[in-house]
Formats: structure tokens, C-alpha cells, sequence
């Protein structure tokens, strides 16, 4: 690529062919369709080139919520459900009553609507 200088560095010469082999295919592409050109000089976003090259939006990923760790009991761990309520009954009155006012209130609403 760039005539007379020479690096110390064998790594040199990889680069220098990288980059006379991008620049080739790049003045090929070039050449074919000329409106890339233009696409050179602004940038894309990544769902834009994905339209561009595929014709069609990529299909958005959507991650599925998850509980917190320390409110979900693992049924590996060879609790039975009266064992599992102990826990959630614990937990709940470990450091604030606020809690069981939430809960309360919860299962209070959840019992009007059944009833509606």
C-alpha cells in the first residue's frame, strides 16, 4: 500500500493486505451500483443495514421479565408446600410488617374480584 517504507513490525504485511484486499472489493461494489457512494458518506444503524441487505426489519427480541431471585422457591430443593409457605410467611415478616399489609391488600382485591 504504501510504496518504500518499510515497517519492523511482521504484522505489517498482513495489515498492508487487508487492506488492498477490502479497497479492491470495495471499488468493485463501487463501480456496480453507484449509489453506494452516497451511502459511504452517512452512517446506518444496524436495523437499517439489516433492511437494506435483507429487505426486511429484523424480528425484535423481546426478553421475558423474570422474578427477583430471593422471591422465587426452586421445586428442586425438596420442600413441601407447607414447608414453601413457611418460607414466604418468614420472609414476609423478616424485617417489615409493610409487607403483610401489601400482601393483605393484595389478596383482598383479588377476592372482590372473584366475586364480581
Amino acid at each position: 500500500m504504501m510504496q518504500g517504507s518499510k515497517s519492523p513490525h511482521p504484522a505489517y504485511k498482513q495489515v498492508d493486505q487487508f487492506a488492498k484486499h477490502y479497497l479492491r472489493k470495495l471499488f468493485k461494489k463501487l463501480e456496480a451500483e453507484l449509489t453506494m457512494y452516497v451511502e459511504l458518506l452517512f452512517t446506518k444503524v444496524n436495523s437499517t443495514i439489516h433492511f437494506l441487505q435483507q429487505g426486511y426489519d429484523k424480528a425484535a427480541h423481546v426478553p421475558r421479565s423474570r422474578p427477583a431471585a430471593e422471591l422465587q422457591i426452586k421445586p428442586g430443593e425438596g420442600l413441601n408446600h407447607e414447608e414453601q409457605i413457611g418460607i414466604c410467611v418468614g420472609a414476609l415478616l423478616d424485617d417489615n410488617c409493610s409487607h403483610v399489609e401489601w400482601l393483605k391488600d393484595i389478596l383482598q382485591k383479588a377476592v372482590t374480584e372473584r366475586k364480581l
